[in-house]
């Protein structure tokens, strides 16, 4: 089992505090906000909070969770990661899509699912939500509604967690479905939060940021890195930007790589492309 560095620690019995603190207060869909850098560590300390939860010593809670990502790659991997980090000591059944015929979830199951298959404007892609048309109902399983409901049944309360909580809570569609849920806590995870969601986090003191500075001390992230210089880019005139930087992007690769063999690591460096993306044409 991996052991948290000191900072992830603290960010834990923060989480920790500050989630057992919200859940005293009324009201549904109250609003943790967590902020740390990418590469820090989010998903390693969330999952550590989560399990914190069974181990707390007054405090034993009802409630299941609902983890949402944005692809079904996504959610396997953050599953995975659970299995990986605890191997056989977790005490959550980790749960996918697969397991919705079960009709419900109990108390400390996580759900790992595609927030795509249940927020879709495209009625195709939307497969795990019962159909408004009633002749549209499969002969036999359970909806998704039909998993909600049979949780709630048992008075068990819903943790709804958001990853990347910047790109996958869209208006209208999503707010439905959050709706339907009605989790008790919200918690957004993000490296960048929205600033709304922020202040409205703020306002009931559950908002818990990583310390930037001391993820750098660890050597996590770098305080700055440098991609290309001027000149890099005027070797390249004449060319589209967008190929110019791609260029740029393969000839550092080949010189990690380079620089790896050297030293008897076998390491095959990645050049990650960021594509632009309209939130618009997700739903």
């Amino acid at each position: 089992m991996f052991n948290p560095l000191p900072f992830q620690k603290d960010t834990i019995d923060k989480l920790l505090f500050t989630f057992t603190e919200l859940w005293k207060k009324d009201g549904k869909q109250l609003p943790l906000v967590f902020k740390s850098p990418t590469g820090s560590g989010k998903t390693f300390m969330m999952a550590h909070f989560v399990r914190g939860l069974n181990r707390l010593p007054n405090w034993d809670m009802d409630k299941a969770f609902v983890w949402i990502t944005f692809s079904d790659d996504l959610a396997m991997q953050s599953k995975k990661k659970f299995e990986e980090y605890f191997e056989n000591t977790l005490e959550n059944n980790l749960l996918t899509v697969n397991d919705i015929n079960r009709g419900k979830m109990f108390k400390n199951d996580i759900l790992f699912l595609n927030w795509q298959k249940v927020v879709s404007r495209a009625a195709e892609n939307r497969i795990l939500r019962r159909p408004d048309d009633e002749r549209m109902l499969k002969e036999s399983g359970k909806y998704f509604e039909d998993f909600i409901d049979g949780t709630k049944k048992n008075n068990r309360a819903i943790v709804l967690i958001i990853d990347e909580a910047h790109s996958n809570v869209t208006p209208d569609l999503a707010q439905q479905i959050i709706d339907y849920i009605d989790p008790k806590i919200v918690v957004h995870v993000s490296a960048t939060p929205k600033s709304e969601m922020v202040a409205k986090a703020a306002d009931l003191n559950s908002y818990v940021a990583t310390d930037r500075a001391r993820v750098v001390i660890e050597g996590l992230i770098k305080e700055k890195v440098i991609t290309q210089t001027k000149e890099d880019l005027l070797s390249f005139q004449g060319k589209d930007l967008d190929e110019a930087l791609l260029d740029l992007g393969l000839e550092k690769r080949e010189e990690l790589k380079e620089e790896f063999e050297k030293l008897g690591k076998k390491i095959n460096p990645l050049l990650l492309v960021q594509l632009p993306n309209d939130d618009n044409e997700r739903v």
